[in-house]
């Protein structure tokens, strides 16, 4: 979470709200450049958007939240489809609006092919968009480095390490798919030549 104050769209200044409060209708202003302030219609439609379809709805007596992406992930197919593109809409508008590091549009993107690939699990993918929310997740992303540019570089080195980390998992699973492939290869192979095998 970005340390700039959270100013609604009125202008009138208000605190900040508990960890993992939505925003809904306010947004991050930074010390946007004044050439860059006309954005800031375009970063509060983007967290209305967010909020639409991760944090629209309190669990009732719970704090969590949910929003039309669970929703829709309860269709098969056609809500994984809508839920998919809205996120890709959110992440085209931010990243061609909005200079961001290179590493952070990374994440971003990594954030919605998480989201995307979990979401199409039954049932799992239901769980993890309760706890990931992709969309509120990127908007904010925007609202911690849009119109920095005047600013000295906000530290980054977290987002190289989920991207990393990322990485190295995918490595890693793709690997063990690649021995598993193998020695079940040779298993069907062994057993067809009516050699002894190993369960």
């Amino acid at each position: 979470m970005s340390n700039f104050p959270i100013v609604p769209l009125s202008g009138t200044p208000a605190g900040p709200p508990a960890p993992g409060e939505p925003l809904r209708g306010r947004v991050l202003f930074g010390p946007m450049p004044p050439a860059q302030q006309n954005q800031q219609p375009m970063l509060a439609m983007l967290d209305t958007l967010s909020f639409v379809m991760d944090r629209m709805f309190e669990i009732p007596g719970t704090k969590m939240r949910v929003g039309l992406n669970t929703l829709l992930l309860l269709l098969p197919v056609f809500g994984d489809g809508i839920s998919s593109l809205v996120s890709a809409a959110i992440l085209a508008i931010g990243l061609s609006m909005f200079r961001v590091p290179r590493i952070v549009a990374a994440r971003m993107m990594m954030n919605s092919l998480i989201d995307s690939a979990v979401g199409w699990i039954p049932v799992a993918g239901d769980l993890f968009n309760l706890w990931f929310k992709a969309d509120t997740r990127n908007v904010r992303l925007l609202q911690e480095y849009a119109g920095t540019s005047a600013e000295p570089p906000r530290s980054t080195w977290r987002h190289w390490l989920f991207v990393v980390g990322v990485i190295g998992a995918i490595v890693l699973v793709l690997a063990l798919l690649v021995l598993g492939a193998i020695a079940f290869i040779h298993w069907i192979v062994a057993l067809a030549r009516g050699e002894p095998t190993s369960v």
